[in-house]
């Protein structure tokens, strides 16, 4: 199993949360200055070096929730401060655009094309000043990408999958391009128009048997796509300024406002990498995402099969809590790498709302179902030991087992003080009072008199 895929989810996200605070700054007409101050902390918190080595060091995929916490002390790293709400439908939007880009991928190599399209499209909105980091960027992914095999890549593009299958947000932009069903919110994913130019992607349809010299056949309707004109077959090899099979990745909001200025009638490809022109019906040209049945729950199964008692939780091992301790401080540990490019003391804050009410701008989040909440995951004392003396970004602390076990002394060392004899004269001597109830019984008022 892979444990390389956090740097393209983080970075494909980061990149795309650039690509949308660009829009809507312009958008809301704020100062230029302040615009490119928010891009510029942004920028140099996702591709502050600190920050890219813990992407790249192999773990285990976070959840939607975790991500979200990096995203959040992302976007405070900045003199701009988001609404929660404007911060949820941020994310929202992000997480859903990133989905339809890794669902329309034809093969686990444009995974890389993704990640290296994204790295050049926001060259050319940051400022020049940090080109230096997002080409260091850039050659990480690079380098990480010479050392992975098909297996590899494969594995990490059903990791991708897997993260964004289950959530369905309806989002303007793709709702007005016909790009997703506005009742499900699942998605219309085009259909294949090439095959991938590697000598193993053979035409679907043919079924190889074991000492048989001829392969089997069967009807598919992809069987007669030809390969990509400007790719020859077996030269496909994606790297930096090399021909790509996928255009995804690109500014679509940019694309959108070009589009609409220039005709009503542009294509879906433009936008969003989509090889298809808005038709009435989209299934003619799209398959319609599927959505994925639920698993039922612990819960649910023990309900049925013993209903006279309560659900038994599953025991959690010690193993698993530690796996847990540890999990919980890699993600804290992005969230302290974030906030540790400190800003200059007295610099004025602004508040924005990102995505205001009723305005029915074309990149706003229509609906989310469901939608993860926006608190942070807890902070445990293993993510503060990992940085520098940085702090936390966002100050929750997280009871462990072992800390749950001292507090718990603490606790009954009071109420031992409390129960303890107590005469007319002394503290420490005298007639015992009741541990519990009864008249003479001290109330909480009383204790703290005494105290």
């Amino acid at each position: 199993m892979s444990s390389h895929e956090l740097p393209f989810l983080i970075l494909n996200l980061a990149v795309e949360m650039i690509f949308v605070l660009n829009s809507r700054l312009h958008a809301q007409a704020v100062p230029p200055e302040r615009a490119a101050s928010v891009l510029s902390d942004i920028g140099t918190n996702v591709f502050d070096t600190a920050f890219v080595n813990e992407l790249f060091t192999p773990t285990a995929m976070y959840s939607s929730t975790s991500v979200l916490q990096v995203f959040t002390a992302l976007s405070s790293s900045t003199i701009m401060r988001l609404s929660e709400n404007s911060m949820r439908k941020l994310y929202d939007l992000v997480y859903m655009t990133v989905k339809y880009q890794i669902f329309t991928l034809r093969h686990p190599l444009e995974l890389l094309e993704l990640t290296l399209n994204h790295l050049d499209a926001v060259q050319k909105i940051l400022p020049a000043a940090m080109r230096p980091l997002t080409s260091a960027a850039e050659e990480r992914v690079l380098r990480l990408a010479s050392t992975l095999n098909m297996g590899d890549w494969a594995s990490t593009r059903r990791s991708l999958l897997n993260f964004f299958t289950g959530r369905h947000v309806r989002v303007s932009i793709f709702l007005e391009n016909k790009m997703q069903d506005s009742t499900s919110g699942a998605f219309y994913i085009p259909r294949d128009a090439f095959l991938s130019p590697s000598p193993a992607c053979k035409p679907p349809g043919l079924v190889y048997v074991a000492d048989v010299p001829h392969p089997g056949t069967f009807a598919h309707p992809d069987a007669h796509l030809p390969y990509p004109p400007h790719i020859p077959l077996g030269s496909w090899r994606p790297r930096k300024g090399a021909a790509r099979m996928t255009s995804n990745g690109f500014d679509i909001y940019a694309a959108s406002a070009a589009a609409a200025g220039s005709s009503r009638t542009a294509t879906v490809a433009g936008a969003a990498g989509a090889h298809a022109i808005v038709v009435a019906d989209p299934l003619l040209r799209h398959t319609l995402e599927m959505p994925m049945p639920k698993k039922p729950t612990f819960e649910g199964a023990s309900a049925v099969t013993a209903s006279t008692g309560p659900p038994t939780p599953p025991p959690v091992s010690v193993a698993a809590e530690d796996e847990q301790n540890a999990y919980d401080a890699e993600v804290n540990y992005l969230a302290q790498l974030i906030g540790s490019v400190n800003r200059a003391r007295g610099v004025q804050y602004f508040e924005l709302d990102l995505f205001p009410d009723g305005t029915g701008s074309s990149g706003e989040a229509a609906a989310a179902v469901p939608v993860p909440s926006a608190a942070p995951t807890p902070i445990t004392n293993a993510a503060s030991s990992r940085g520098a003396g940085a702090s936390p970004a966002m100050p929750v602390t997280r009871m462990t087992a072992s800390a749950v076990q001292e507090q718990n002394k603490k606790l009954l060392s009071i109420m031992n003080d409390f129960q303890s004899p107590k005469g007319a004269g002394s503290g420490d001597a005298g007639g015992a009072v009741p541990a519990t109830g009864g008249a003479s019984m001290n109330d909480l008022l009383d204790i703290m008199d005494e105290l």
